[in-house]
């Protein structure tokens, strides 16, 4: 799925999605009958889609809406207002809620459905990975508990020691920096189970990854080339961009599969010139 973004005035301002499922080639428009857009992540059947309109005494009255990703129906599913909740970690089911008290998993599709979570018992650090299951690094142990069986495993037991443990893509990783003195930066990232996987430097460390996948898209311009690599970038392939130029360093990201860029076309005075919004599918 391929989104873009606008806001139309009726009345007021309105935040609108344009949709496609054809890689762009056509688009539906989508009211989020709200003023601004906030976020939006896409998963499986449904996009989670955040957004907030502003009342008469200025405060953020924020709105959680799912997008059916086939038939592209909008609902709301639920409103809040107050400052000290946070929703992130969306499965397209499940939704990880903190807040100041106890921090739950909700079912989106179901809110009579949630969990709370024992902070009390492992502590306020820990990661949502899908469905109703949770994990949090006790001394040298990853541990993963089921909300909804109660069940608890050890996933790894760590012989060595890392400064950074966190969940990215579908991924638990591990982190440990070598060099960081505000100039040089050099870092390891491990699997859990204690494998290296890259090395980290500030060559690299602004390029796009999921996974095992790479993305170098800093060469813009008048020849413009997207380097990519499937192997944490031990061998690359260089796609030298034809037809169009591009300007601007903005890009957007399907997991390993799919890059959207503004394509820029100039033919003098020709209707033809203009910008486009260009998608492109990586190739393995």
């Amino acid at each position: 799925m391929v989104w873009k973004f606008n806001e139309e005035k009726k009345g007021g301002s309105v935040a609108v999605l344009f949709a496609s499922n054809d890689k762009g080639k056509t688009y539906k428009e989508i009211l989020l009958n709200d003023e601004d857009f906030e976020d939006i992540d896409s998963k499986g059947d449904y996009t989670l889609i955040k957004s907030y309109t502003m009342n008469n005494e200025a405060v953020k009255i924020h709105q959680l809406q799912l997008l059916n990703n086939k038939t592209f129906e909008l609902t709301k599913v639920l409103e809040y207002s107050d400052k000290s909740i946070f929703y992130s970690y969306f499965d397209g089911k499940y939704i990880l809620q903190r807040n100041e008290s106890i921090p739950k998993i909700i079912n989106l599709l179901n809110l009579k459905e949630e969990y709370s979570i024992p902070t009390n018992e492992i502590g306020k650090s820990f990661f949502h990975i899908g469905d109703t299951r949770i994990v949090y690094k006790k001394n040298q142990e990853i541990i993963e508990i089921n909300l909804r069986t109660k069940e608890q495993k050890v996933l790894s037991q760590l012989k060595n020691k890392y400064d950074y443990f966190f969940y990215i893509d579908n991924q638990l990783i591990l982190k440990k920096v070598r060099i960081d003195d505000g100039v040089n930066y050099e870092s390891e990232i491990y699997d859990i189970y204690e494998n290296k996987l890259y090395e980290e430097t500030n060559d690299n460390k602004s390029f796009y990854r999921y996974k095992n996948f790479i993305c170098d898209y800093r060469k813009i311009g008048s020849k413009p080339e997207i380097r990519y690599s499937y192997d944490y970038g031990k061998t690359w392939t260089t796609h030298h961009v034809q037809g169009f130029i591009i300007l601007q360093n903005l890009f957007g990201f399907y997991k390993d599969q799919f890059l959207v860029t503004e394509g820029i076309f100039w033919d003098f005075d020709s209707p033809e010139s203009g910008g486009r919004i260009m998608v492109g599918e990586f190739e393995k």
